[in-house]
């Protein structure tokens, strides 16, 4: 009977895995038409945020919206990345976000993220400024640090 309970663990087990693998998989292996790594599409971070990239020749340009904050609608991102690591198969990437859009107006504040997004994991881990205007007698607080981590979309792979 304990066999039984044993192989019982180890297929549900194997099956958690299998289904893990497979929604990772795809995206973690996402290709541009020639070949290329690329980071073009959707992407979510755990806060429900959704970035929208489209990446040619080492240039980001897309749109963003936040899943938190008072910033509603999407805003504008440009941003760089470039190849890394021993096989240059490893993504490093920088954009920037000026809070500012036609349905909220000014937020008077920008933020900047730089990541790393390594394929194999289907995962870029990036860490994030946020400066907002203060006066200068408060300029102290203006800036805010935090990490996001940001994983693409299904529908993409």
């Amino acid at each position: 009977m304990l066999s039984v309970t044993k192989l019982v663990l180890v297929i549900i087990s194997v099956g958690v895995q299998q289904i893990i693998c497979t929604t990772k998989t795809p995206c973690a292996t996402r290709r541009g038409p020639n070949g290329e790594l690329t980071l073009t599409g959707s992407w979510t971070n755990e806060l429900g945020s959704v970035v929208e990239f489209n990446g040619t020749n080492g240039e980001l340009t897309g749109k963003y919206m936040t899943g938190v904050g008072n910033a509603n609608g999407y805003y504008d991102l440009i941003g760089r990345y470039t190849m890394g690591g021993p096989n240059q198969d490893v993504m490093i990437a920088t954009w920037v976000v000026s809070w500012h859009n036609d349905f909220h107006g000014n937020s008077e504040s920008s933020t900047s993220w730089n990541g790393i997004y390594y394929p194999d994991e289907g995962v870029m881990y990036t860490q994030w400024l946020l400066v907002r205007y203060t006066d200068r007698p408060n300029y102290w607080q203006s800036t805010y640090i935090g990490h996001d981590e940001f994983t693409m979309d299904s529908k993409n792979c």
